[in-house]
């Protein structure tokens, strides 16, 4: 009799970077049913809280009778002070938690604890991108010129708020770990930063004396960066890339090196 032959059957093996790719795409559609709902209503609170801010910003400048600021119109001073802010304020506050709320996950052992981070970074990345088209069309629609002056400069800065939202949001995750208070000490320092970056006020208003008290301030450097990348009328000699850009650079740094050295940790903190 003769034998029947056996086909061979071969399964394919995927690589890491398609296991995470996979994962990711898995956990941002998760992440987006939790964060805006199965409502369309969700994302309209996207545009809302800029919106608001610029309201209210444009509403008591209105008030004490200034109408623009080195010849641009105050509603897009506000703007570009108040989205890249938020943007950033989002990224740290959101991501800092991405691992210590996702630990029921990482019992599979294709989700590693960076992905949930990834996916959080990767949403507020294209929230942002997508606010900032809507208020510009928006502003458009209403008159003003949304035209960025230097393009490549302006996208150069929003590279750069990614990057240190991100890098210290990182190493947040792993402060997480050792002090569970470390969340309220990132909101006692978000909260004067606030007032300090530079969103409802351009250092071309404070006397150059205290600029001092302001130089620490990466996100004050980057607004300003913003604003002289879509403004050509707004100069101040203020803002350098080179501390915004070191800054992002060694916080990313340590937080990678944070991550690696506590990646167990974060599984076993299931």
């Amino acid at each position: 009799m003769d034998s029947i032959p056996t086909s061979n059957i071969t399964i394919a093996q995927r690589s890491s970077w398609q296991v995470m790719r996979d994962v990711i795409a898995a956990l941002f559609v998760r992440e987006l049913k939790t964060r805006f709902g199965t409502s369309r209503m969700g994302y309209f609170w996207a545009l809302a809280e800029p919106m608001a801010h610029i309201l209210v910003f444009s509403g008591m400048f209105t008030l004490i009778g200034r109408q623009l600021i080195s010849g641009v119109d105050i509603p897009l001073i506000v703007m570009t002070g108040i989205m890249p802010y938020l943007y950033f304020s989002r990224l740290v506050t959101g991501l800092s938690n991405g691992i210590q709320s996702n630990t029921a996950l990482l019992v599979y052992r294709q989700v590693q604890p960076i992905d949930p981070l990834l996916t959080r970074f990767l949403i507020d990345l294209a929230t942002y991108w997508v606010s900032l088209v809507v208020l510009l069309i928006l502003f458009a629609w209403l008159g003003f010129n949304v035209v960025p002056h230097d393009p490549l400069s302006f996208i150069a800065v929003n590279v750069v708020v990614s990057l240190l939202g991100f890098g210290i949001a990182l190493s947040l995750c792993s402060a997480l770990l050792y002090w569970s208070d470390t969340p309220k000490l990132l909101g006692m320092f978000m909260r004067p930063m606030f007032f300090m970056s530079g969103i409802f006020f351009t250092t071309a208003m404070v006397p150059t004396k205290y600029w001092v008290f302001l130089d620490w301030n990466p996100m004050l450097h980057l607004i300003e960066l913003n604003r002289i990348a879509f403004f050509e009328s707004y100069h101040t000699a203020f803002p350098n890339w080179t501390y915004p850009v070191v800054v992002a650079l060694l916080a990313n740094a340590l937080g990678l090196m944070l991550y690696r050295v506590n990646r167990d940790k974060f599984v076993a903190n299931d």
